[in-house]
């Protein structure tokens, strides 16, 4: 049996200001946590999709979901890209 995954939501909450309306959780000047929260995301998707939980998975899109004051360093965002991309 095939298991096909719709959709996939990343939510990347840290932002230099959050705007006044916005709902989603946003932390504003808390950059420290970037890269453990950046870590256990892709420890996250590493877990869900290594090939022994695989039934012929395939995901059809991913949504990042980040502020448009997002704070996000390169590195992180190429990791989570190229994970997706093996996914």
């Amino acid at each position: 049996m095939s298991t096909c995954i719709e959709h996939y939501y990343i939510h990347w909450p840290f932002c230099k200001n959050k705007c006044h309306y916005c709902d989603f959780v946003a932390l504003e000047k808390h950059e420290k946590f970037m890269q453990s929260y950046h870590d256990a995301l892709i420890k996250e998707m590493d877990s869900f999709f290594k090939p022994k939980n695989q039934e012929n998975k395939s995901v059809k899109t991913v949504f990042l979901e980040v502020g448009r004051r997002v704070c996000i360093h390169c590195h992180c965002l190429k990791r989570i890209l190229t994970n997706y991309l093996r996914m």
